[in-house]
């Protein structure tokens, strides 16, 4: 019995009114008994002692009678063990109630033992069996075999393809953002085949003195100084007007 089930018949139980009233019925004669603190049996001895009825009323009860003084503690003490121990008066305790039957209601913790034990009980059991027999609750519908239905469909080979073959046609195409565009140029320079045909394009032709990147300055700033470069490129832009967008200081 599963806590699911369990819970779903605790649930029908308190909704049922038939068995709200017959448990009503059942509890309706127990109680538990609360024992005297020692601050109640104070103030009980205290309201007596101080009652005047209560008081007038002992006193006309005993009025004409004789009072016998209390034997002490210890030899009261000394009476109440020996009748416990003389076996006549066991046997007259016990011959003067043979035929009397004491019924005792049950307290709160005697009604929780009998609960567990119909709990634990196979008839019990099979009781709930019967009951659950017409349901139609199987143990795969728990939500753990749910959960594990689900992943085998996810992991599954057949299903991942049926999917792809259903989905090929709406693709669309997207450009790359930045951020793929870097994972891309990341890759290339990573790319072993790359680097090795660099390598052998390099061994093929040398290092050549004028590719790099100092001279490369070098030979831009002398072509950016040389006079005839100059007027050449001027020549070229004479005849051509070229307007200036007016600004706020013009």
């Amino acid at each position: 019995q599963t806590t699911a089930l369990k819970h779903a018949k605790d649930v029908k139980d308190m909704v049922s009114e038939k068995k709200y009233k017959i448990q009503y019925e059942k509890m309706k004669d127990k109680y538990t008994p609360v024992p005297d603190t020692p601050i109640l049996i104070r103030a009980k001895r205290a309201y007596w002692n101080a009652s005047d009825l209560r008081y007038k009323e002992t006193f006309q009860k005993t009025k004409g009678k004789y009072h016998t003084v209390k034997d002490a503690l210890d030899i009261v003490y000394h009476r109440k063990v020996t009748d416990d121990i003389s076996k006549i008066k066991y046997k007259e305790n016990y011959m003067s109630q043979l035929g009397i039957w004491r019924s005792i209601p049950d307290r709160p913790e005697h009604f929780h033992h009998r609960a567990v034990t119909d709990a634990v009980s196979d008839v019990k059991y099979k009781e709930d069996l019967t009951w659950l027999k017409g349901i139609g609750c199987y143990a795969y519908d728990t939500p753990d075999f749910t959960l594990a239905e689900k992943n085998k469909t996810l992991y599954s080979k057949y299903k991942y393809k049926e999917v792809f073959e259903r989905t090929k046609s709406d693709f669309k195409y997207v450009a790359d953002s930045p951020i793929n565009r870097h994972f891309k140029y990341a890759t290339q320079l990573m790319n072993e085949r790359k680097y090795k045909s660099s390598a052998k394009m390099f061994l093929q032709h040398g290092c050549n003195e004028i590719l790099r990147p100092d001279m490369l300055t070098a030979l831009y700033n002398s072509h950016m100084w040389s006079q005839i470069k100059y007027r050449k490129n001027y020549e070229k832009s004479k005849d051509k007007f070229t307007s200036i967008v007016d600004t706020p200081e013009h």
